[in-house]
């Protein structure tokens, strides 16, 4: 397809298997990110669906909470969290008839649930100590 205005690509044979794109994979997206750098992301996602390519935007954390789609869906979903308070966490996509998808608890902190878990897998108090000794968690 000429979405990017290089017909010439389609001349690439190693690129008419996905193996053959994936072996070439540091030439492929250099070459992609050198053109779709030059405009903004909307009219690539706007020329992309044109053609039947399936694309969105790669969001960073507010561009995530302020998609349209994101609000629509429901999948800001406001929670109170322990160490920074009332927050908004992103819920599941996902919609079954029937099935809750309300947010539990807020995220936990890394390593907040490490004494549980390794308890639970049978480990001792001694161990998990000796374990925090060595630096292994």
């Amino acid at each position: 397809c000429d979405v990017f205005g290089r017909p010439d690509w389609k001349d690439r044979q190693e690129w008419r298997t996905g193996a053959g794109r994936t072996n070439d994979r540091p030439e492929l997206n250099g070459m992609v990110r050198e053109i779709t750098s030059k405009k903004p992301t909307a009219h690539w996602v706007e020329a992309f669906e044109k053609v039947g390519i399936p694309c969105g935007p790669i969001y960073d954390i507010k561009q995530a909470f302020d998609d349209p789609q994101v609000k629509h869906l429901g999948m800001a979903v406001p929670c109170e969290h322990p160490v920074y308070g009332k927050t908004a966490m992103l819920g599941s996509p996902l919609n079954f008839s029937g099935a809750k998808k309300e947010i539990r608890i807020a995220s936990r902190a890394a390593g907040e649930d490490t004494n549980d878990v390794l308890t639970e897998m049978g480990f001792s108090a001694a161990e998990i100590a000796d374990l925090r000794a060595q630096n292994a968690i």
